[in-house]
């Protein structure tokens, strides 16, 4: 199964959006210029370490669940993207590292607002990527909660439950993924190893 997707051009919608209202909240004018440097920095490839530096100036007095969401995207980031050839032989401890703090902002902003669906979505995501299949599943299924009819949550949870060796679960979700829109899921359902696996669990 190929890389789960990341909710990547999503999540920086919401960020962007997220912005629009800075302005009507109750967050002091430094945090929100903090934010909004932290926002441009993450739009721009290679500078997720500024990006975390910024969120993390923003939280110095408040708790602010956009800046723990921003901070949690951009250290998975920087995880994904890390140059492990500059880390030898602590690369793999560097990566598990940043996917476990942003897995640890993601829950902040979730205790924040607990129906954030992205914040589900993402923690979800690397948990998988931690092989942590329970808790990926876990955090699908509180995101398909939130939003039942985004088949990327489905797909995802289907993913966990197939490396789990749980077949018929995934197949499910599989079937859920394609039946809400997703057409690569349609054309994996038509493919090796899963229309054997699926075609008899309808």
């Amino acid at each position: 199964m190929r890389y789960l997707k990341y909710s990547i051009l999503v999540s920086k919608l919401i960020l962007i959006f997220s912005f629009l209202n800075f302005y009507n909240s109750d967050l002091l004018s430094s945090e929100i210029d903090y934010l909004e440097k932290a926002i441009d920095f993450l739009s721009k490839k290679g500078k997720e370490k500024e990006a975390i530096k910024f969120a993390t100036k923003a939280l110095e007095n408040n708790k602010i669940s956009k800046a723990y969401f921003i901070r949690a995207y951009a250290k998975s980031s920087l995880a994904r993207n890390l140059d492990v050839s500059k880390y030898g032989s602590v690369a793999d401890f560097k990566v598990k590292t940043l996917m476990e703090e942003a897995i640890n902002d993601y829950g902040r902003v979730i205790k924040l607002e607990p129906n954030n669906y992205e914040a589900y979505l993402n923690r979800g995501n690397l948990k998988h990527n931690l092989k942590n299949y329970y808790g990926a599943i876990g955090d699908y299924s509180e995101a398909i909660k939130i939003n039942s009819e985004n088949p990327l949550a489905f797909r995802n949870r289907a993913n966990s439950k197939n490396n789990l060796n749980n077949y018929e679960a995934a197949c499910f979700d599989y079937r859920e993924a394609a039946r809400k829109g997703d057409e690569e899921v349609k054309v994996l359902l038509t493919k090796l190893p899963l229309v054997i696996r699926c075609s008899s669990k309808k």
